[in-house]
């Protein structure tokens, strides 16, 4: 059985544009971000963090990609990319919400 934040087995794989190059996998005992290597490269997957509940790892996942831009910003901006971000989550919600019949 794997440890938590191994990243072995994963049951669910979470890939979605606004969190690329990280991508969330569940596996039995967590939720763990990946940051992805770019297509072509010889690089492989990274584990980045594991996080116990899936809206901490969404968080963090965007977190680490406005982090990753090795660059320096003010907090301002910081927070004000951030909010944008989790701002578009809602919209991907009722984009790819199925209705109950």
């Amino acid at each position: 059985m794997p440890k938590k934040g191994t990243n072995k087995d994963p049951r669910l794989i979470i890939v979605d544009q606004l969190l690329l190059p990280y991508v969330i996998k569940f596996d039995a005992y967590s939720c763990n971000i990946i940051k992805m290597p770019v297509s072509g490269s010889r690089e492989t997957e990274e584990f980045v963090s594991s996080q116990s509940c899936f809206s901490n790892a969404l968080k963090s996942a965007i977190e680490f990609k406005l982090a990753d831009r090795n660059t320096t910003i003010s907090l301002r901006d910081y927070l004000s990319e951030y909010q944008e971000m989790i701002a578009k989550l809602p919209d991907i919600i009722k984009e790819n919400h199925v209705p109950k019949k």
